[in-house]
């Protein structure tokens, strides 16, 4: 089951499930099964969110494709270089998300933020870890450079790392996040590729997400009311002058720092059926498997996409 169509059946069920999930929340809520105001109810779906949102479906894809999630993942330990060179590289990746980030947020008005904010401000920093680096770590790297890179890898590196950015830019429902998420997503699905270990994304996506809401913690903690509002209110052309020149000094280390994973890891441009004990060999050439990754799934999942987004703006009006 492990095939492109596969893997695009499984986004577009995925998407739909997802996308329903809050109408049923509300619907639950309205009935009095569930009370949304409810502090403690509140804290534990921040919290579990994650494994309701991603790990049901894992599961659901196991059981229909009768496969152990070991059997679909590739989950090769990492060595203790690539524990490091994956570190920095989540650390330099950073930047081009601000940039990138930078340039929508002047298109698009960013309501995440400000979700973010609320749940930085009210929650303790063991809390915020877990909640927004150690789940989405673990349960959207399973899905994406798991499963669904997974169902690509005929395709060669390329396809399949696109492809499973692509849908992680998707997969946030947020127009503030499509672009950037879509971004880092393409790193993190190089690490897997190079060192056939889901491992290599965890890392990097807990090192990404933790580091910016420590850093966000900090600041709303002790900046004064006055610069954080002046912050708010910067113009955008200076905001942006600020993210392009971080961005000239860390892009080419980013560049770098992969060039340099790659090479390491060039003898590990094999998957060996995904197992920590290889028996079977399969080549990730970058030109294998040509021919379209596009049917009627994936297009069904674009159009759900952009209908949804469509419907969610004018909610918002």
């Amino acid at each position: 089951m492990n095939k492109p169509s596969s893997a695009n059946a499984f986004m577009l069920s995925f998407l739909v499930y997802s996308g329903l999930l809050p109408f049923l929340v509300i619907f639950l809520n309205i009935i009095g099964v569930i009370d949304v105001k409810n502090a403690a109810f509140e804290k534990y779906l921040t919290l579990f969110q994650h494994l309701l949102i991603f790990g049901i479906p894992i599961v659901f894809y196991c059981l229909v494709s009768k496969q152990r999630l070991r059997d679909i993942v590739p989950h090769e330990p990492l060595s203790f270089k690539n524990i490091v060179l994956v570190i920095f590289i989540a650390l330099f990746s950073i930047p081009l998300m601000l940039w990138v980030g930078t340039i929508t947020d002047f298109f698009v008005e960013d309501t995440f933020s400000d979700v973010v904010d609320d749940m930085v401000n009210g929650y303790s920093t063991g809390f915020i870890i877990a909640a927004i680096a150690v789940m989405p770590g673990v349960f959207e790297e399973l899905m994406f450079r798991g499963v669904i890179m997974t169902g690509f890898k005929r395709k060669g590196v390329i396809k399949s790392t696109l492809v499973a950015a692509l849908y992680f830019g998707i997969m946030h429902l947020s127009l503030t996040q499509l672009f950037y998420a879509a971004a880092v997503g393409v790193i993190l699905g190089i690490l897997v590729h190079y060192s056939n270990s889901i491992y290599s994304s965890m890392l990097a996506h807990f090192v990404i997400n933790g580091v910016q809401a420590l850093w966000l913690k900090l600041v709303i903690s002790t900046a004064p009311e006055e610069m954080l509002e002046t912050a708010e209110e910067t113009p955008f052309i200076e905001t942006f002058t600020a993210a392009t020149l971080l961005l000239a000094f860390t892009l080419p280390v980013l560049i770098a720092l992969l060039a340099l994973y790659i090479y390491i890891n060039k003898g590990k441009n094999i998957d060996y059926k995904y197992s920590l004990t290889p028996k079977k060999e399969f080549v990730c050439d970058l030109e294998a498997g040509r021919g379209s990754i596009i049917d009627g799934c994936f297009v069904l999942t674009i159009i759900f996409y952009v209908l949804y987004m469509t419907m969610m703006t004018f909610m918002g009006k």
